[in-house]
């Protein structure tokens, strides 16, 4: 619940009474717990911020009790009158004060002190009583007997009135008085049970008859509370907005527990505020009577009334809060307050979306409600699906491209967003048919496809003019012979995205060969990552000379963005930048040199460079002098020459590449592993332990000491904190172990040790999300990496292990996650058997966890302790 507004906690005053002993008041004030509590304070100590007349009654209080003369306290007797009541509800006999006139003036006579003028005599003055004007007002019925004993009152009339009204007849009488305050020029008050009076009357007596009988029958629907937090935030109510019976009477609909909460709702949002037809009885005692959960039906009337103040009207959220409870959605996830308003939302399209998802995917019901208030037009997409033939896993990918509307919200203008949900509105109709002429696995990839594409985008103009060139592209991809479970989408999103019409087309026609070449190699997440970062590079360098790559050399292409987007981010821009500015390979222009001289020039650039030259042998032999060709013949072999020049120019940005990253440790022809330790270091910031790893690996090819980071002075701290652990056991020369055909053993060469996640393809490869955790495995010196091998040497499976600061071995999670039983059982019994011979306990989930200190590195990703069944795997 958001922090209460200001109304809801400044104390406020109740009542303001009458008694024998002087001015009282009631103030209503709020605890730290937010419960309302009742405090009676004499007018003098009340805030004067709480009734700014209080100096004015109090003098006119004051007034009172020294009156001997009726007729000069009139005007202060009327004053305090209107503005208070009488603090006797009228029970029982009051007792008549003495007096209620001023003793008459005396007649001279030879007693009296003026008869003795001239002399020093001054006879004693009789006692002048005062009137005891406090006593009778503190009493309804010694007022109306007062009226009744003066033959004249000299009515005043309360400042706020615009006319009397009233019949000038005596005697006067407290009740038509009041009622005549409420509007009513005949009649009287209705007597109303002490509870009522005393919390009520005072706020009420300004208010219209009808206004004060609605109170009063809330009240009574209420049960008559005369003490607790239902009569105190109730009186608040009153105090705060008496013209909101509306509110008040809301709370009969519901549950009597559930009365409480309601009231300190509307308070805290502030309800009485709003339009009186803007919640009905009827509606908020069908959401009680569909929630039976007391917490769950407390979040649901602070949506509804937090929502209300934001101007979103009560049908909506009374939607949303079904929806919720339909797809029993937790309370603490409930994103019903919004800021939106709907009224163009429909449960039974609900409804159908909700049964083609299932119950995994049920938590879309909230979230497309809300959704319908964020993006308007968005019911029409409830409306119009056919959900009949939409695939169960389809539905959370078609729902989440219009739902992607709403996730740049900190970095859009409304404006901007609701441009780009208008061009997905538009887009509906031709991707949905699209969409349906699809089924299963084709149709989810469809949709992932599209989703990719739309994401990008930053014009929505040229998404929907690319859509009659991309929707067939798409759907061609999603069929046989090309695999449901490839995803080539971030790829096409780069090449679509930086192209034209023309292009858009040439695309669109591009063969299966191709697409079947670029889904082989994105079999990886990881291997798709890098290749979809280096088509962003290429594209936004050079969109047409990309195409055309992807045309004429998807192989090589594939290669080079591989390779670039190893690169993070400014280094691939500026690497791509660099060479396309500056290499030969592109600087030149080669439409311009006639096809032989073009020949001569690749020839001498292969030369440059160091590239094997794409020349076929008899034409080097031509360019040589030692050979003689025919027209026909040569004409063939430049035909054949310029056709290798693209792939040429991808070969070449490779080669630069290389030369950039390997400059330090000069290892790409070492071994795959140090290709790839050399990729890694170059793609990890600083930050992310890419500074460490590199200030290793040099260290490592110019002394060829691979232990060397075992020496740094923080992994010899850890050594020395721990003098248990076997070092050389543990880092140096590890634990083989045979399972069958399997060996399994501690990995001690630091480049292999690289390689955890990129053999498994798992999030720690080079690509992934957490490939700094791999340096992490290398550097921190109480961590190492387990490889399964087959008998040719090839790594199957893997297991990331750790020493705890409790001196344990932490086992973690073998990948990949679908290793066969067998080859986990031969992992957990290798755990046991380096444990006992480390010297070690083996962790055990447990409530204290494990303290796997990060020592070299950065950072490094922990995924949780392997969480297996022994016995399961014993079986």
């Amino acid at each position: 619940m958001a922090s209460p507004p200001a109304a809801f906690q400044t104390p406020l005053l109740i009542a303001l009474w009458r008694e024998e002993a002087g001015l009282k008041t009631t103030v209503s004030e709020l605890t730290k717990a937010g419960s309302a509590t009742f405090r009676t304070l004499p007018l003098g100590d009340l805030p004067v911020a709480l009734l700014p007349a209080r100096n004015d009654l109090l003098r006119d209080w004051y007034r009172l009790t020294q009156a001997r003369d009726l007729q000069t306290v009139w005007p202060a007797f009327w004053h305090i009158f209107w503005a208070s009541l009488a603090a006797n509800a009228g029970q029982g006999t009051p007792k008549r004060p003495e007096k209620v006139q001023a003793v008459a003036r005396p007649v001279p006579t030879a007693a009296h002190p003026r008869a003795f003028r001239g002399t020093r005599y001054q006879p004693p003055k009789p006692p002048q009583p005062a009137l005891d004007l406090c006593t009778w007002m503190a009493e309804d019925r010694l007022l109306d007997a007062m009226f009744q004993r003066l033959e004249a009152v000299p009515l005043t009339l309360p400042p706020d009135s615009a006319e009397t009204g009233f019949p000038q007849t005596t005697p006067l009488c407290v009740s038509r008085l009041l009622a005549w305050r409420m509007g009513s020029a005949d009649g009287a008050v209705e007597p109303a049970p002490p509870a009522f009076r005393h919390h009520f009357d005072w706020t009420l007596r300004t208010q219209k008859t009808a206004t004060r009988l609605a109170w009063l029958n809330i009240w009574r629907a209420l049960g008559c509370p005369d003490d607790g937090q239902l009569l105190a935030l109730l009186a608040r109510l009153c105090a705060l907005a008496p013209t909101a019976t509306w509110c008040g009477a809301l709370l009969p609909a519901l549950p009597a527990e559930r009365q409480t909460p309601a009231l300190r709702a509307i308070l805290h949002y502030q309800t009485y505020q709003q339009p009186a037809d803007c919640l009905q009885p009827e509606e908020l005692a069908a959401l009680s009577e569909e929630t039976p959960d007391d917490e769950r039906f407390g979040v649901y009337i602070n949506a509804l009334f937090g929502n209300l103040r934001r101007g979103v009207n009560a049908g909506y959220t009374l939607a949303g809060c079904m929806i919720a409870t339909a797809t029993r959605e937790r309370t603490s996830f409930c994103y019903l307050n919004v800021e939106h308003d709907c009224t163009d939302l429909h449960m039974a399209d609900v409804q159908k979306m909700l049964a083609a998802a299932g119950a995994n995917l049920a938590y879309w019901g909230t979230m497309v409600w809300k959704l319908c208030g964020k993006f308007p037009g968005f019911s029409r997409v409830l409306r119009d699906t056919d959900w009949n033939r939409v695939d169960t896993e389809s539905v959370d990918q078609w729902l989440s491209l219009f739902h992607s509307v709403t996730w740049h919200e900190d970095e859009w203008s409304q404006s901007r967003q609701l441009a780009h949900g208008k061009a997905l509105l538009e887009a509906f109709a031709p991707c949905h048919s699209a969409m349906v002429h699809l089924s299963g696995k084709n149709q989810n990839k469809f949709v992932r496809m599209l989703r990719l594409i739309y994401d990008d985008w930053d014009s929505r103009n040229d998404f929907l003019a690319s859509l009659p060139y991309i929707l067939p592209l798409l759907t061609r991809l999603s069929q046989a012979p090309f695999a449901p479970d490839r995803n080539p989408g971030g790829i096409l999103s780069n090449l679509v995205q930086s192209q034209n019409e023309k292009e858009w087309e040439a695309l669109s026609e591009t063969g299966d060969p191709i697409w079947l070449a670029v889904e082989k190699a994105i079999r990886r997440d990881n291997d798709d990552t890098l290749i979809t970062r280096g088509f962003y590079a290429l594209t936004r360098a050079s969109p047409e000379w990309t195409l055309r790559a992807l045309q004429e050399a998807p192989g090589s292409l594939l290669r080079t963005a591989h390779l670039l987007g190893g690169l993070g981010y400014d280094h691939r821009r500026q690497f791509l930048a660099y060479v396309l500015q500056h290499s030969a390979w592109f600087t030149t222009d080669w439409q311009a040199l006639r096809p032989l001289e073009a020949c001569r020039r690749i020839y001498a650039l292969s030369s440059e460079t160091g590239i094997d030259s794409p020349l076929p042998r008899r034409l080097r032999d031509y360019l040589a002098n030692r050979l003689t060709l025919r027209p026909g013949q040569l004409d063939r072999h430049i035909k054949l020459t310029l056709q290798r020049l693209l792939p040429m120019q991808l070969r070449a940005i490779e080669e630069a590449m290389w030369a950039y990253i390997d400059k330090p440790y000069q290892w790409r022809h070492r071994s795959a592993a140090a290709a790839h330790a050399v990729r890694l270091a170059a793609s990890l910031d600083a930050k992310d332990n890419g500074r460490g790893l590199r200030r290793v690996l040099r260290h490592y090819a110019e002394s060829g000491r691979r232990f060397a980071h075992l020496d740094h002075p923080l992994n010899q701290a850890w050594f020395a904190a721990h003098p248990r652990i076997d070092r050389e056991l543990w880092c140096h020369t590890g634990l083989q172990q045979q399972y069958g055909e399997i060996t399994l053993g501690l990995e001690t060469d630091p480049l292999e040790i690289l390689m955890l996640g990129t053999y498994t393809g798992t999030c720690l490869g080079l690509g992934g999300l957490c490939d700094y955790s791999a340096a992490a495995c290398l550097l921190d010196a109480n961590k190492q990496v387990i490889y399964a091998r087959d008998p040719r040497g090839r790594v199957i499976a893997r297991q990331l292990l750790g020493i705890d600061e409790k001196e344990r071995l932490v086992s973690f999670t073998v990948y990949p996650l679908e290793s066969e039983k067998g080859l986990q059982k031969a992992f957990l019994e290798y755990d046991k058997t380096l444990a006992s011979k480390l010297g070690l306990d083996r962790y055990q989930d447990d409530d204290a966890g494990y303290d796997l200190t990060i020592i070299l590195a950065s950072y490094a990703w922990d995924d949780g302790a392997w969480e297996l069944d022994e016995a399961g795997l014993a079986a």
